[in-house]
């Protein structure tokens, strides 16, 4: 079994189907799952069905990303896509992989794989190292502690641990769903603390200090992911709202 090293994606995608394939061969639709995604087995049923839609948002993602490249075999790359979408909605929680084990078969696998390349020389998105990764969620981990132990409103702390805990997993999960996933996670989670701070009322100096870590934590991380520069105006607006919100707090 050889998964695609690069970052995009289809070759994510393609390296889910490949292991799930695999674990297919000799456990139920749910264990190849929590196999794969390394499913808390407490979770296993709400973090296997998010995770399954995801392969679909995935499959959207693709195809805007496909659309945005000048290949030549566009049509047929789309085709491909649509494949997936078609495999993936077979999937039989209550039973086995059977189908889709031989729904993807090794020409089916082999025109995903040729997509991957070809997302890999338009998409350009730059591999972020495990050591990156760490210290992003270490530097989340403290600032959830942070929340935790400061003197803010109860619902405010569970509101705003939530939200690191969300940017957290899309950390966590970088090398399964990329980088792409990533940035919409992230860019999501920054635009509800923007609206957090908007509708917050009576703030302290305290809880106005903390909204402003959590701004600036979450802004940190679309650094590293090149979030302005490949992820369009809407995202450059937003973090220049997050940057004028910390001087207005």
């Amino acid at each position: 079994m050889q998964l695609l090293d690069f970052d995009n994606t289809i070759s994510k995608l393609y390296n889910i189907i490949l292991l799930l394939k695999e674990q297919g061969i000799h456990t139920k639709t749910r264990i190849a799952f929590i196999e794969v995604f390394e499913v808390n087995e407490e979770q296993n049923n709400s973090k296997i069905e998010k995770y399954y839609l995801q392969l679909f948002e995935m499959c959207n993602d693709a195809i805007r990303q496909l659309d945005s490249t000048t290949s030549k075999n566009k049509n047929f790359h789309q085709d491909t896509i649509y494949q997936i979408i078609q495999g993936l909605s077979k999937i039989n929680f209550n039973g086995d992989l059977t189908y889709f084990i031989q729904f993807f078969d090794e020409l089916k696998m082999q025109n995903i794989r040729n997509l991957a390349y070809t997302l890999n020389e338009f998409v350009e998105n730059p591999k972020v190292e495990l050591e990156q990764i760490n210290i992003l969620t270490t530097q989340l981990d403290s600032l959830c502690k942070e929340i935790m132990a400061a003197n803010i409103n109860n619902d405010l702390k569970y509101t705003l641990t939530c939200y690191i805990e969300s940017a957290r997993l899309s950390l966590v999960n970088y090398s399964i769903f990329g980088a792409e996933s990533v940035r919409k996670r992230t860019i999501m989670t920054l635009g509800e603390v923007v609206i957090q701070s908007n509708y917050s009322e009576n703030q302290t100096t305290e809880s106005k200090s903390i909204i402003i870590e959590v701004l600036k934590a979450l802004t940190n991380i679309t650094v590293f992911f090149n979030f302005i520069n490949t992820s369009g105006p809407l995202i450059g607006k937003t973090i220049e709202k997050v940057l004028s919100l910390t001087d207005k707090l």
